[in-house]
């Protein structure tokens, strides 16, 4: 049963997934697609990190702390930018 970390941590992973794809599409549909590309670049970077970190001593299950701590950033990013874009609005 070596896999069942690995699919724990997945499994939660799909929260803040899923979350943050709906908050992706949120802002596409606002024709907001750069916001999204920027804080999706920005990212990038920060996953490249968060792996190095955490699968070398953690393997697999370190890959997907690495993508549940991305997507939970990635989805807080995406959730404050509408408060910042509407009050940038007025």
């Amino acid at each position: 049963m070596p896999a069942v970390p690995t699919l724990i941590v997945l499994s939660i992973g799909l929260i803040p997934t899923v979350l943050r794809a709906g908050r992706t599409l949120y802002w596409y549909a606002c024709r907001r697609e750069a916001t999204v590309n920027r804080i999706t670049a920005a990212l990038l970077l920060v996953q490249i990190i968060v792996s190095l970190a955490l699968i070398p001593p953690f393997g697999t299950v370190g890959a997907a702390l690495a993508l549940l701590v991305v997507d939970s950033i990635a989805l807080l990013c995406l959730m404050r930018s509408p408060l910042r874009s509407l009050r940038d609005s007025r």
